[in-house]
């Protein structure tokens, strides 16, 4: 089992180490677009806590009548 389990994960960091990168065709718009996304400053904000796992979002001690201690 532990071979098994070595041999696929093995499999799958070469894979991926192996993935290149390939710009797109030419794309007149492609520059313009990425200039404005670097002008743009977008930034994301990603937001983990312990109610994600439960996938019922941040109001599942409601939802599910827990009470608070």
């Amino acid at each position: 089992m532990k071979i098994s389990v070595a041999v696929v994960s093995l499999a799958l960091v070469l894979t991926g180490a192996n993935a290149q990168w390939a710009p797109m065709a030419n794309d007149p718009g492609a520059a313009q677009r990425i200039a404005w996304w670097r002008d743009a400053k977008f930034g994301m904000f990603i937001h983990w806590s312990l109610a994600t796992v439960t996938e019922k979002g941040d109001w599942v001690q409601w939802n599910e009548q827990i009470p608070v201690r």
